[in-house]
């Protein structure tokens, strides 16, 4: 049970840090609005997996117990 606990702490703090990232890219200068316009639903796929590898992983480790 303590590794379920541990993986969703670290699923939770990527997503967090992955939202931070972004909201971060979004105030930047307005110079970087087309660099930003790209990037920014590459970073949206990115956090994507990162929460779907996360469930993965979670639901892994909770079918094997």
């Amino acid at each position: 049970m303590d590794s379920v606990v541990e993986l969703w702490m670290y699923w939770l703090a990527g997503g967090l840090v992955a939202g931070w990232s972004v909201l971060q890219f979004r105030s930047s200068a307005p110079r970087a609005k087309r660099l930003r316009d790209k990037l920014v639903p590459v970073t949206w796929a990115m956090i994507l997996c990162a929460f779907s590898l996360g469930a993965t992983a979670v639901f892994w480790v909770v079918l094997n117990q």
